[in-house]
């Protein structure tokens, strides 16, 4: 899957009620962009938890990075459970995001760089229409 395309939902069953509504929507998407230093120094892992607090339920991302590199074969995404997810540019760098647990929580994200070049990994994230279930 290309990076264009690296989008995944993950998210535990949605919580009883009607949560309020958070800041950051289908329309009103947030985004952060992780600095992340050479696999030799002492930035080459980063942890980062979004300011925005957001109730269980399903949580979308979208994951890009620069530069790109010839060797790049496209990210990969793998969900962890219900409520993570685990992507990883072969040669590049590894994350996870997740946003697991009860209550209001922030979403974590850490990236390890495994090059010897630095990277800027965007992290864009929302919570997603509800699903129809007619």
């Amino acid at each position: 899957m290309g990076v264009a395309g690296a989008f995944a939902l993950f998210g535990a069953a949605l919580a009883a009620g009607a949560p309020a509504t958070p800041v950051c929507t289908p329309t009103h998407r947030c985004h952060h962009v992780l600095h992340v230093g050479t696999s030799t120094s002492p930035t080459r892992h980063v942890r980062w938890d979004s300011k925005q607090l957001f109730p269980d339920g399903p949580l979308a991302v979208l994951v890009t990075y620069s530069p790109k590199l010839p060797i790049d074969t496209g990210v990969r995404l793998d969900p962890v459970g219900q409520c993570a997810l685990h992507f990883v540019l072969p040669g590049r760098f590894t994350g996870f995001a997740e946003r697991c647990g009860a209550g209001q929580l922030p979403l974590h994200v850490q990236v390890a760089n495994v090059n010897r070049k630095h990277l800027r990994v965007g992290i864009t994230y929302w919570v997603p229409m509800p699903l129809f279930t007619g």
